[in-house]
């Protein structure tokens, strides 16, 4: 695995601990609160961080299908404990880890698009 692989996965596993020790302190109820209608929730930016960290690498780069409904990772009220939105990041980051260590030079050359179909309806 390349070096630049390697610190890039580094730095992402870095961040998401940042995300699992701050979830880890609030309740579910704290994990979902909106100090005002129209802002984001804790969870919603959970959801979003999972999808478009799965839309880059699992979907963009590993040519997965996406599997993402972006508008709803906003629209999401509750349903999903801090854990289980934990749980939710970590399954992607392991898919996006798997994607990126199997990546080989001339892909690292290689240029990639992300599609975005999901903006069709906005």
């Amino acid at each position: 695995m390349s070096e630049i692989i390697i610190e890039c996965m580094r730095r992402l596993d870095q961040s998401l601990g940042y995300v699992e020790q701050a979830v880890n302190k609030l309740s579910t109820e704290e994990i979902w609160f909106r100090p005002k209608s129209k802002m984001n929730a804790i969870g919603n930016l959970c959801l979003h961080i999972a999808g478009s960290e799965y839309q880059h690498l699992v979907s963009g780069i590993g040519n997965k299908s996406i599997e993402r409904d972006r508008p709803n990772e906003f629209l999401t009220r509750g349903g999903y404990s801090s854990q289980e939105l934990l749980q939710y990041m970590l399954k992607v980051r392991e898919e996006s880890r798997s994607v990126v260590g199997n990546l080989t030079k001339a892909d690292l050359e290689q240029e990639f698009t992300i599609s975005f179909p999901e903006r069709a309806g906005m």
